[in-house]
């Protein structure tokens, strides 16, 4: 036989063992999963939701979601709170998704200008955009 021969009889040799490797190594691994979850179904406690719900208990629940609806949404249209943040400034929350920050100086400069804010705010009520439902 020549070097060729011998060697791919080799090669198909090593392969096929590489691949018993491969399945005995695939085999054990399920049969360890197979045992772990058996033992996760014997110990666990089982949360099956109780199917004995009634009508009543249903309208129960969507009542007490929609309180609770009601809640958040008044809570959306609360005042304006405020805080000091951890570097001494002063932030707004509730007039956006973020806080308006700003420091005890420029909070002052601010609102010594509110009466010109105010005016040009009017003045451009027609090109500023507002959020649904709000007047500028």
């Amino acid at each position: 036989m020549s070097n060729v021969t011998v060697n791919n009889m080799q090669q198909e040799i090593n392969r096929l063992r590489t691949g018993r490797k491969v399945k005995r190594a695939i085999a054990e691994t399920s049969q360890a999963c197979e045992e772990t979850c058996q033992t996760i179904e014997e110990t666990s406690p089982v949360n099956v939701p109780a199917v004995s719900d009634t009508s009543a208990d249903i309208r129960a629940e969507i009542e007490a979601l929609r309180k609770e609806n009601e809640a958040l949404k008044n809570a959306a249209n609360s005042p304006l709170k405020m805080k000091v943040s951890g570097k001494g400034a002063v932030s707004v929350y509730g007039l956006g998704k973020w806080p308006l920050t700003l420091y005890g100086s420029q909070w002052n400069k601010l609102m010594e200008n509110v009466d010109a804010i105010k005016s040009f705010i009017g003045a451009n009520a027609a090109r500023l955009a507002s959020k649904e439902g709000q007047q500028v």
